[in-house]
């Protein structure tokens, strides 16, 4: 995906014509527009939600096994031959150190592809039981499609986790990125969908008021996970069990980052007050030399 260095308007398939669905993503390092993106709509998630739905039921549910270990495994070479691209992206507009992008959110995308991709062929497909004058049977079958939410922290950590494991076991994804970081995941999306079968994995930039609420409420959506807020959870989890879904909440928000006028080159000093936290800030962000 080629970012212009001009605020344009990126479109992609699931962009819609209404410019209440344009938003825009900003370089948090220097407070510049990106570029503006074409989001889709209620009506585009719901398109995108029925390619997935009919990907499933005739396609990727039956492929063997060992074929879908080998796509993700081929999605894990595809990603590791774009990890600088990944890492250029991500802190373009996301705004972490392009070091750390690569060596630890770009690494576990590729390692949790190649993971899942490695285990395929190993999980149980489900227990049988016979004493003779009783036979049961559990047979594990995929849920179809799977929704996914992800928030702007580490995206490709989220998308990774959240598509490697559901197709895996034959489910369709579809996934609604953050809109203050889209396009790392929108071409991780792009580069996975040079391997996959057709509509497996689609992605559908948008509010998530509109294209969130309208992906949870979507009768064909059978799981949903979600990573955000508590509040936004909330809202998923009511919508997806009008349609008995399971939803899948990691639910939290930010505490507090304290940055120094001290530098160091150009990385401020910085601490957090929880390991795991991450917080969108507007550093200086060092390239590569």
């Amino acid at each position: 995906m080629a970012v212009s260095s001009l605020a344009e308007v990126t479109r992609y398939r699931w962009s819609s014509d209404d410019d209440a669905d344009r938003f825009s993503v900003e370089d948090p390092a220097t407070g510049k527009v990106i570029t503006f993106v074409q989001g889709g709509g209620a009506a585009q998630m719901s398109a995108a939600v029925e390619s997935a739905h009919q990907a499933f039921i005739r396609d990727w549910r039956w492929r063997d096994r060992t074929e879908r270990a080998g796509l993700l495994l081929s999605c894990a070479a595809v990603l590791e031959a774009h990890a600088d691209e990944l890492a250029d992206l991500l802190s373009l507009e996301n705004g972490k150190p392009v070091a750390d992008a690569r060596e630890n959110d770009v690494r576990f995308l590729i390692g949790v592809f190649r993971f899942f991709g490695s285990i395929v062929d190993k999980l149980p497909s489900g227990d049988f039981h016979d004493t003779g004058s009783i036979y049961s049977a559990t047979v594990l079958e995929p849920f179809g499609v799977v929704g996914a939410i992800i928030p702007f922290n580490w995206p490709p950590i989220h998308t990774g986790g959240k598509i490697a494991p559901a197709l895996t076991v034959g489910n369709t994804v579809v996934l609604k990125p953050s809109e203050a970081a889209p396009l790392t995941v929108i071409r991780i999306a792009e580069l996975c969908n040079q391997v996959l079968p057709a509509d497996v994995l689609h992605v559908v930039p948008g509010r998530g008021s509109v294209v969130g609420q309208a992906l949870a409420a979507n009768p064909h959506v059978r799981m949903m996970s979600f990573t955000g807020s508590t509040k936004a959870g909330s809202a998923v989890a009511q919508t997806a069990a009008s349609h008995i879904a399971p939803a899948l909440l990691e639910l939290g928000g930010k505490t507090h980052l304290w940055c120094s006028p001290m530098r160091t080159s150009t990385v401020p000093f910085a601490t957090h007050s929880k390991a795991a936290s991450t917080t969108k800030v507007k550093p200086a962000r060092p390239r590569r030399g």
